[in-house]
């Protein structure tokens, strides 16, 4: 909260994912929620996960790119991730876009040329989000609904909730 003097209105201010409106309402959500082992209550952390992708050139010439998905903590504050050093920023998968082979297929069965536009965007954004369900896969969507217990650094065991907070990426379907 700031007040610019006495006489204003307090306004709130948000500078990192752990100190925003979601986070605090996703913090209070979780330990409303029941525990996943009532035998073995223990305290219920958010980890909040922020994904980032963008094609990036391999070579000052020609066409060769790659498309690195990289990931975040929200936890951690912005001043930190930005620093290299911290390593926190993590590179997690690699997106793959349409092959040649792909569109050269294309041509051949439609006598030299490619289908539509919209029919290639199409393509691309299907692929793209078969990728994104690999990632996003069973293990993953279980940690997000029963949590993943950890012990952490001071001897105390917690249940830990991945939860997904901001994607941040270029427009890939085109």
């Amino acid at each position: 909260m700031w007040k610019a003097s006495e006489a204003s209105p307090e306004v709130d201010l948000y500078g990192e994912v752990y100190t925003s409106q979601a986070f605090w309402d996703t913090h209070e959500e979780l330990q409303n929620q029941p525990d996943p082992n009532p035998g073995e209550p223990l305290e219920k952390v958010v980890v909040a996960m922020m994904f980032a992708s963008d094609s990036t050139h391999l070579t000052s010439f020609g066409a060769t790119q790659l498309w690195p998905c990289y990931l975040l903590f929200g936890n951690e504050s912005k001043y930190r991730q930005s620093q290299p050093s911290q390593r926190l920023c993590h590179q997690i998968a690699y997106f793959e876009k349409l092959s040649d082979k792909f569109t050269n297929y294309l041509k051949m069965r439609n006598n030299g040329k490619l289908p539509l536009d919209a029919f290639i965007t199409h393509c691309t954004r299907e692929l793209f989000h078969s990728q994104w369900s690999a990632l996003l896969d069973d293990e993953l969507l279980d940690a997000m609904k029963n949590g993943v217990v950890l012990m952490c650094p001071d001897g105390h065991r917690r249940r830990f909730y991945p939860r997904i907070f901001t994607y941040s990426a270029d427009y890939p379907e085109k």
